[in-house]
């Protein structure tokens, strides 16, 4: 279920900018 969203959201947001926000600890993405 975790991995399905960050697939969906790699579509839309370049990876550098997801990992970034998920090493900060926002795993809830809009």
């Amino acid at each position: 279920s975790e991995s399905m969203r960050v697939v969906a959201v790699n579509k839309t947001k370049p990876v550098g900018v997801i990992h970034g926000a998920d090493d900060a600890g926002h795993r809830c993405f809009g």
